[in-house]
């Protein structure tokens, strides 16, 4: 029997998805901490920002979990949808951590730059042109996981419970900055039709 071998676009989409999933936990575990903390009023993040911020994180790893599987199965246009919804679900995320210093702009980039890439209609030869847009999108992902690491080192510096949550939040930068190269990778590889 002949086994299919996934391509290294479908590959490193499902790479992105999975660091998206575990970003977006982390995340909803940092803000579940500081929900727990009901004495301290002073909530640097929000505490329920950052909880709507991190299931938008994992609703879009989802999202991008069938756009992996369209790409394993070189339907380029079952991905267009996935896409746009995991466009739509980094916007809910830019909206939820507008205050997580510039982590709302750069996932309502990401967004953009994903939904400039589910236009692209056609058979999978044609994807290439969504390539540049993926990879773009990835780049500025990672910056976002940047951001994101660094809000929580300052977050952790408050100490007690914040530093307990920072330290959470903080693996999800790291996990939003693995996942934002994996979609650059994806991007690459779909404009070179790999």
């Amino acid at each position: 029997p002949r086994h299919a071998t996934m391509s290294v676009s479908a590959e490193s989409m499902a790479s992105f998805s999975r660091a998206l999933v575990v970003a977006g936990d982390h995340a909803v575990a940092a803000a579940a901490i500081l929900e727990g903390n009901q004495c301290d009023d002073n909530d640097p993040a929000g505490s329920a920002s950052l909880m709507a911020g991190g299931r938008a994180i994992t609703n879009a790893g989802k999202d991008a979990e069938a756009v992996a599987a369209a790409l394993a199965a070189r339907e380029w246009d079952d991905a267009t949808g996935p896409l746009q919804a995991c466009a739509s679900s980094l916007f809910s995320a830019a909206a939820a951590l507008a205050d997580v210093g510039s982590c709302g702009v750069a996932f309502g980039e990401a967004g953009l730059e994903i939904e400039d890439a589910s236009l692209v209609s056609g058979c999978i030869a044609l994807a290439a042109a969504a390539g540049p847009s993926l990879a773009s999108a990835g780049e500025t992902i990672s910056s976002a996981g940047g951001a994101m690491g660094a809000h929580a080192n300052n977050m952790a510096k408050t100490g007690g419970v914040h530093e307990t949550a920072g330290k959470r939040l903080f693996q999800a930068g790291a996990a939003l900055s693995e996942a934002g190269e994996s979609l650059v990778k994806s991007g690459c590889a779909l404009e070179r039709g790999a």
